[in-house]
C-alpha cells in the first residue's frame, strides 16, 4: 500500500516554519538557589529579552550584532512556557529555506543559545556534546506538526539585510547619534548574564555551567574574538569598572574547552555516488528520462540486475570521449515502498526526499508558473491505451 508521508513542517513563499514542544524538568535546580527549572527558564528569558531590547534599541548605534540575526536566515523567535503540569517549552521559528540546510547552520552556530535554553527541558541533547545526527534527532522527536502557517512576504532575510544596507548607502552611510564605545554597549550584558552563574553553576560534573559561558560567548563574540580582542585570559581589565563588571570580564574572557563534536566529512565516498552526480558527465548533448513504476520487490531486483553492469560511480565515471549510453537510476519514496522497503528504513531516508519535490516547491522556488499544479506531467505509454483518467503520469 503506498502511503504518504507527512511533513511536521509547512512552506509559503520559500519561509519554513518550525514548532517545537519539550517537557520541563521538575524539581529543582542543582544549585545553592531553591528555585525550579521553570523559574530558572523565566529568569533567563527575562535576562535574554532585556539583552535584545537594550542592544537594537536602547543605543542609536548598535555595535555589538544581533545574535539571531547573525544567522541570517531567521524571520521570526518566539518562545513560551505552556500547560499545566508538566509544563512545556514552546519553541515557534521562521526561517528561509529547508529544514536540513537550517538545522546545520543552527546546530554550529546557534547551539550553544539553545543548549542553555533547552538544557531545562526532559531529554534534550546538548549540540556542543553531540553530533549533528544526534541533535537533529532530538529536534525531530519533539517536532509538532504546523497544521497552518502564515507568512506576509516572499523576501529572504537576505534580501531585508540588502534593503537595509541600500539604505544607509541612500543616506550616505550617516547614522545619527552615533555614540558609545563597544565595551560601554557590551558591558551591562556581560554582567547581566554573569548574574546567572548562581542559576547554572560552573561545576565540572554538570553541563549547565558550560552551557551559560558558551551561549555568553557566542551572543558577545565582539569581545573576544579578533586579532585585538577586547578582552582576553591574561589581558589587563579595563579601568574604572565595579568589582562586579570586573568578576564579569574575566569570566566571559576564560577560554572553553575545543569543540568535541566530530567533524562533518567533507565529501562522501566517489566509489558509492553514481557518476554525474559530483562531477557532471563530459561531453553529453542528448539525455532521456524514463519513468518506470515498479510492481514489487521481484521488480526492483531485476531492474538493479540490470542496471548494474551499465552504471559508472563517480570514481570510475568517463572523463570525455566517451560515445556510449551513460546510465543513472533514481527512485522516488514511493517506489521503494512499493518495492517491499522497510518502514524503518524508509524513516532513515533524509525528510527532504521523504516529503517529495512537489511538498517542497515553495522552498524549492517552484512558484507561480512554475508551481506543481502548472508542471506539464509526460504521457503515460503503458498500458496502451491508458485506462481512463490515466492519460498522464500521476504526480
Amino acid at each position: 500500500m503506498q502511503t504518504e508521508v507527512p511533513a511536521k513542517s509547512k512552506s509559503l513563499l520559500g519561509v519554513t516554519d518550525l514548532t517545537l514542544l519539550a517537557p520541563i524538568k521538575r524539581g529543582l535546580i542543582p544549585a545553592l538557589d531553591a528555585r525550579s527549572y521553570e523559574s530558572r527558564l523565566r529568569l533567563l528569558f527575562r535576562t535574554l529579552g532585556a539583552l535584545r531590547t537594550s542592544s537594537l534599541e536602547a543605543q542609536p548605534t548598535p555595535l555589538i550584532t544581533d545574535f539571531i540575526d547573525r544567522i541570517r536566515a531567521i524571520h521570526s523567535f518566539r518562545l513560551a512556557i505552556v500547560g499545566q503540569e508538566p509544563k512545556m517549552l514552546l519553541l515557534s521559528v521562521a526561517f528561509d529555506g529547508g529544514w536540513e540546510s537550517y538545522m546545520r547552520r543552527i546546530w554550529r552556530d546557534l547551539g550553544p543559545l539553545l543548549d542553555l535554553i533547552f538544557i531545562n527541558c526532559d531529554g534534550y541533547l546538548t549540540s556542543f556534546d553531540h553530533s549533528y545526527a544526534q541533535y537533529a534527532a532530538w529536534v525531530r522527536s519533539a517536532q509538532v506538526d504546523t497544521e497552518f502557517f502564515y507568512n506576509a512576504a516572499g523576501l529572504s532575510v537576505n534580501d531585508l539585510h540588502y534593503l537595509r544596507r541600500a539604505e544607509q548607502v541612500r543616506l550616505g552611510g550617516r547614522v545619527p547619534g552615533a555614540a558609545g564605545s563597544l565595551l560601554d554597549q557590551a558591558l551591562p550584558a556581560v554582567t547581566a548574564l554573569y548574574r546567572l552563574t548562581d542559576m547554572y553553576p560552573p561545576d565540572p560534573g554538570l553541563v549547565d555551567g558550560g552551557c551559560l559561558k558558551r551561549a555568553a560567548r557566542r551572543l558577545l563574540p565582539e569581545l573576544w574574538e579578533g586579532p585585538q580582542p577586547l578582552i582576553a585570559p591574561n589581558q589587563p581589565l579595563p579601568a574604572g569598572r565595579t568589582p562586579t563588571e570586573n568578576a564579569a570580564l574575566r569570566w566571559i574572557a576564560t577560554a572553553q574547552p575545543a569543540d568535541p563534536r566530530p567533524p562533518v566529512p567533507a565529501t562522501p565516498d566517489p566509489a558509492q555516488v553514481q557518476g554525474g552526480i559530483l562531477v557532471p558527465y563530459a561531453n553529453l548533448n542528448h539525455a532521456c528520462l524514463l519513468l518506470l513504476e515498479l510492481q514489487d520487490a521481484k521488480a526492483l531486483q531485476e531492474l538493479l540486475e540490470w542496471a548494474k553492469p551499465r552504471i559508472y560511480s563517480a570514481a570510475n565515471q568517463p572523463t570525455g570521449g566517451a560515445s556510449s549510453m551513460l546510465t543513472n537510476l533514481a527512485f522516488t519514496v514511493q517506489g521503494l515502498e512499493l518495492a517491499g522497503v522497510e518502514g524503518a528504513t524508509l524513516t532513515e531516508l533524509p525528510a527532504e526526499f521523504r516529503e517529495g519535490m512537489a511538498a517542497r516547491a515553495s522552498i524549492l522556488g517552484d512558484r507561480r508558473y512554475n508551481h506543481p499544479t502548472r508542471w506539464a506531467l509526460p504521457p503515460r505509454n503503458w498500458p496502451t491505451p491508458s485506462p481512463a483518467g490515466l492519460e498522464r503520469v500521476a504526480l
